[in-house]
């Protein structure tokens, strides 16, 4: 079937399949960079964020498999697994959130609408917004994203939401790697190979905040001996280039705008920034390069 088929078929199954505990609803929402997403959701009577699963992800797998029946069944998953912090009353279920609470980068000019709602900070050129990651799975993963009205309903300080975001953050495993490893299987983490390092998280989501754990750009740094060029890939991952005096941020800026331009290599939802970026170990220290 279709893609309009399918959303509508899904939506009716899983209804038949919760009953009145909630009514399934497909949304639109606008996501990073604009991007417009539709999603399939839950209305609960009291309730103050609920979660959606993106429709994109598990209708591609559905196209491979066409077995329906794994939709409804991913869908169910995450509505059931997020169902103690959907039904609980919302400002005592901050011991439930305070654990799930992740960090994400924005590019803050190209979202201004998107963040206007949302729990952020300005750091460079980025806004730092938060995520309540309500289900972790390869496919139909789902998050809540933190808007002002959340934390009002959670009855915390602000600081107190951002000092679990940094903390979870901190415990959360990056690696750093020669690019060229990634696709041939070894992990290496000295100058042999390319040069080029990829850092990211150990499911390569959004793991382009690496770029503020500025322990592992210190330790990577010293270890080679020097400052770091850091282009950001992706929301997924950075690259890191050594600084051996023989790059000139202008032109790596030049390529990653380049890359980013193309939707053959990478999508605009995914898209992070167009800026180079630097860390120097001595000042331990990220700065925009150009």
């Amino acid at each position: 079937m279709n893609y309009k088929e399918y959303k509508k078929e899904l939506q009716e199954l899983v209804q038949k399949e919760i009953g009145d505990q909630a009514k399934v609803v497909i949304t639109t929402q606008v996501k990073s960079n604009d991007v417009i997403k539709e999603g399939i959701t839950f209305e609960e009577a009291g309730t103050h964020a609920v979660p959606v699963i993106y429709l994109e992800e598990i209708y591609n797998t559905y196209q491979e498999s066409q077995a329906i029946e794994e939709s409804v069944e991913t869908v169910l998953d995450i509505f059931r697994n997020s169902s103690p912090f959907q039904r609980e009353d919302f400002a005592l279920s901050w011991d439930l959130i305070k654990p799930k609470i992740q960090i994400r980068l924005l590019k803050r000019e190209w979202n201004k609408k998107y963040i206007n709602s949302l729990v952020y900070r300005e750091w460079l050129d980025f806004a730092i917004i938060l995520v309540v990651r309500v289900s972790e799975k390869e496919v139909g993963s789902a998050v809540a994203s933190v808007s002002k009205s959340m934390l009002a309903a959670l009855q915390i300080d602000e600081k107190e939401l951002w000092n679990a975001a940094f903390e979870n953050l901190q415990k959360e495993y990056f690696f750093v790697q020669d690019i060229r490893s990634i696709f041939i299987g070894e992990t290496r983490q000295s100058q042999e190979g390319t040069g080029v390092f990829v850092a990211t998280n150990w499911n390569f989501q959004y793991g382009a905040r690496v770029i503020l754990r500025k322990d592992i750009l210190k330790d990577f740094a010293e270890k080679n001996g020097y400052n770091l060029f850091i282009l950001p890939s992706s929301q997924n991952e950075i690259l890191i280039l050594g600084d051996n005096g023989e790059m000139q941020a202008e032109d790596l800026k030049e390529m990653v705008a380049s890359i980013n331009g193309d939707p053959k290599l990478i999508s605009k939802e995914e898209v992070l920034s167009n800026s180079v970026y630097y860390y120097d170990y001595e000042q331990d220290e990220v700065r925009i390069a150009a």
